[in-house]
C-alpha cells in the first residue's frame, strides 16, 4: 500500500493514480480528498490488488464514470471495489469522502447537523467529484453513491449529466436480512426514522424505488446474485454501451 499527501488538485491526483499504475488494474484507490477542506492538505491513498487474474477478464476499455445506486446492503461498496479491480479504474466512495471530509463519522454528523446537513455534505462531495471526472474529455472511474443520495433533485442531475448509473436492487426481506448480520452498518448509518428496522425499511424503499429507476439505466437484483455474478453482468451492459 502506498499513501502521501499531495497539494494538487482531484484531477492532478487521478493523473498520479494512473502514473501509479491504475491503468493496469494493480492500484485501487481508497479515498481521494478533492479540495482544500477548512486548510487540511489533499490526500490520495492507493492499495495493491492481487495480481491474480480474473475470471471476469478480458475487460472492455471503459470510457465514462460509471455510478452505482441502491439502498443500504445492496452489495455497492463491493461490487465497486470488484469492478474497480477487473476495469482497472479507481473507485471512489462517496459515504467515505464525507467522512473524510468533516473529519467525522456519519453517526456524528447526523448527531451534530442532521440528516439535512449530511445530505448539503453529500451533494457538495459529488458536485465537486462530478466537475473533475465529466466533460469534453471524461475519466473512468466507479462511484459507489450513498443510498440516500439520489433523493435530491440536484444530485440527480449531476449523476445524469456525468456518467450512467446501475441501480443495484434486492428484495426487501434480503435487504433486511443482510442488515441484520452487518452488526457494524448500525453503528457506522444510523437509522433515519424511529421505527423498528423492518418497517423503515420497507417505507423509505417505498420513497427510494422510483428515483432509483429514474436516475438510472441498469438495474440488477442483486438478491441471490455473487458479486462474481453481478461484475459480469455490468461489464457486459458497460462492453455494449460505454467501453471503447
Amino acid at each position: 500500500m502506498r499513501s502521501g499527501n499531495a497539494s494538487g488538485t482531484a484531477i492532478w491526483q487521478c493523473d498520479l493514480a494512473l502514473e501509479c499504475g491504475v491503468e493496469t488494474g494493480t492500484v485501487l484507490i481508497e479515498s481521494i480528498l478533492l479540495d482544500n477542506v477548512s486548510g487540511n492538505r489533499d490526500h490520495l491513498v492507493l492499495h495493491e490488488l492481487s495480481p491474480e487474474p480474473s475470471p471476469l477478464n478480458p475487460a472492455p476499455s471503459l470510457a465514462v464514470p460509471v455510478y452505482l445506486t441502491g439502498y443500504r446492503a445492496s452489495g455497492k461498496t463491493s461490487v465497486a471495489k470488484r469492478l474497480g479491480e477487473q476495469l482497472g479504474v479507481p473507485v471512489i466512495d462517496l459515504d467515505a469522502e464525507i467522512v473524510s471530509s468533516a473529519k467525522a463519522s456519519i453517526a456524528e454528523i447526523f448527531s451534530q447537523s442532521g440528516e439535512a446537513g449530511f445530505r448539503d455534505l453529500e451533494t457538495e462531495q459529488l458536485r465537486r467529484f462530478a466537475e473533475r471526472v465529466s466533460g469534453r474529455e471524461p475519466r473512468a472511474i466507479i462511484v459507489s453513491l450513498g443510498g440516500g443520495a439520489i433523493l435530491r433533485e440536484v444530485n440527480r442531475a449531476v449523476i445524469a449529466k456525468s456518467g450512467p448509473c446501475v441501480w443495484l436492487d434486492a428484495d426487501t426481506a434480503t435487504i433486511i436480512g443482510r442488515l441484520r448480520k452487518d452488526s457494524a452498518s448500525s453503528h457506522q448509518r444510523p437509522g433515519l426514522t424511529d421505527l423498528p428496522l423492518e418497517q423503515e425499511v420497507e417505507n423509505l424503499l417505498a420513497t427510494r424505488r422510483p428515483l432509483y429507476q429514474q436516475v438510472s439505466q441498469l438495474r440488477i437484483d442483486t438478491s441471490d446474485l455473487s458479486i462474481e455474478e453481478i461484475c459480469r453482468q455490468i461489464v457486459d451492459w458497460l462492453g455494449q454501451n460505454h467501453c471503447d
